[in-house]
């Protein structure tokens, strides 16, 4: 468990999303959770949703962000639409309110709502992007619905921030920029403790200059700039330490002890290990520098890029955990079934790329609501699929079969028939243990858009599974 970051409990709920003509993104529309987690193969467009909510924003836009035919072809312009509301009841608190402006709050049904648009479009000189943010008085929204120009402060609303698939620690402590850099940009010592320190750093310095022989005679060699170059330089001297706290706190490593090994610095760690301490940086920044100031502070909204890259399948799982715990609205790209299997039902978007594009399926509260799905239902559907085969929420194929028998023996027959695992066609077999729970899990394949196969006896009980279907 993490402790309580002390970060103020947001105000405003990222809830919708539509890309047009963004990256792989020609016209998808999505729907953003506390917690979202998107799945789907490469190229599927999860990586464009992050970026695409990072211009969204306020990241400045980039000539690769417009969308590319098939021909080759590169749109001229792209527009993003965001949509917010309340993350707790129907109406805005008046931080919010008063800073969005009334004229600017919608409503859907009894709950508040406000709207951005993004429109992105080369420069006429061909080298550029311009780009215009504005409200959306409707949503959805078409041309004709967008209202007054975004503010400075309206940003000040949302603080976004995206850590993407090649995070790396040891990388982090060598930028001022990384959250690692800007955690340590003030270390918050007072001016009397300050000059204390440096104080005894500089004796430290003198006393290990002093006691070595070669690094007394190189500052004395060394002095011969002085002379060289004149009046410009008053003098010259070795500093074997930092001087100044400032320089300390960017010197600042991480050391890492193996249960029975050695302890060794961050740059000397695997890539797991730097992974994960650079989202550890990231909980750090927002626990000491978001967690100040009260209510007036922005909504967090966390982007992750496949956190369980370079993890073992129990790290992945607490690096889930991780970010489960963190504040604000949480937003993760992945590839892992592990991962997948520890998110609900709602949490799940899966981008596609269909022969019309990329497509976004995502199961809807009536989706997951009697009558379509009762609370027993979803239950089955959680215990048989998502924990122990969520990687068919990957496939490209599902296999359904009735029971422990057939999830052995289809795989050995595939094998033998097509000449290859199944598993390398990307085809996944499923026990549904009985083929009374086919309808539920089929429910959830429907809505995902994930093509399914059934295989059952031919049984009473299996033509009423079939039935039921």
């Amino acid at each position: 468990m993490l402790p309580d970051l002390g970060v103020p409990d947001p105000s405003i709920l990222l809830s919708d999303a539509r890309f047009f003509r963004f990256r792989a993104l020609e016209d998808v529309e999505l729907r953003l959770e506390p917690l979202t987690v998107l799945i789907g193969e490469n190229n599927a467009g999860k990586s464009a949703v992050l970026r695409g909510l990072d211009v969204a924003l306020g990241a400045p836009p980039q000539e690769d962000d417009f969308f590319i035919a098939v021909d080759g072809s590169r749109s001229a312009d792209f527009q993003i639409d965001i949509r917010f509301i309340p993350w707790n009841g129907s109406e805005f608190p008046d931080s919010v309110s008063d800073v969005v402006g009334i004229q600017m709050l919608g409503l859907t049904g009894p709950v508040q709502h406000f709207a951005w648009r993004v429109n992105g479009s080369l420069s006429p000189s061909g080298a550029g992007v311009e780009l215009a943010r504005r409200y959306l008085t409707a949503w959805p929204a078409g041309p004709s619905d967008e209202g007054p120009k975004l503010k400075r402060q309206d940003f000040a609303l949302v603080s976004y921030f995206l850590l993407d698939a090649l995070r790396d620690f040891s990388g982090d402590q060598r930028s001022g920029r990384s959250f690692w850099g800007r955690l340590l940009s003030d270390i918050e010592i007072g001016a009397a403790l300050t000059a204390e320190i440096e104080a005894e750093l500089r004796a430290l310095g003198d006393k290990v200059v002093g006691s070595s022989e070669i690094l007394a005679a190189a500052q004395s060699d060394l002095a011969g700039i002085s002379s060289t170059l004149g009046s410009s330089v008053k003098s010259v001297g070795i500093e074997p330490l930092p001087a100044r706290v400032v320089e300390v706190a960017r010197a600042v490593d991480v050391v890492v002890a193996a249960r029975n090994g050695h302890a060794l610095p961050m740059r000397m760690q695997g890539q797991g290990t730097r992974s994960v301490a650079a989202v550890l940086a990231f909980h750090a920044f927002t626990k000491l520098k978001l967690g100040k100031g009260g209510d007036a502070q922005p909504s967090l909204v966390s982007a992750f890029e496949e956190p369980e890259a370079h993890l073992h399948p129990q790290a992945q799982r607490a690096m889930f955990g991780l970010i489960e715990e963190l504040p604000g609205q949480r937003i993760v790209s992945s590839h892992s079934p592990l991962v997948t299997g520890y998110a609900k039902l709602e949490q799940i978007v899966a981008l596609r790329q269909t022969g019309e594009g990329v497509r976004c399926f995502q199961a809807s509260a009536k989706d997951l609501s009697p009558p379509n799905l009762s609370a027993a239902d979803r239950n089955t559907v959680e215990r048989v699929m998502l924990m122990p085969h969520s990687e068919c929420l990957f496939a490209r194929l599902v296999i359904l079969v009735e029971g422990d028998t057939e999830e052995a023996a289809i795989p050995v027959f595939g094998a033998v028939v097509f000449g290859c695992e199944l598993s390398s066609a990307g085809i996944t077999v499923v026990n549904a243990h009985g083929a009374g729970n086919m309808q539920h899990i089929v429910s959830l394949l429907e809505v995902l858009h994930v093509p399914f196969l059934i295989l059952v006896d031919g049984d009473k009980a299996g033509r009423q599974g079939i039935d039921s279907v």
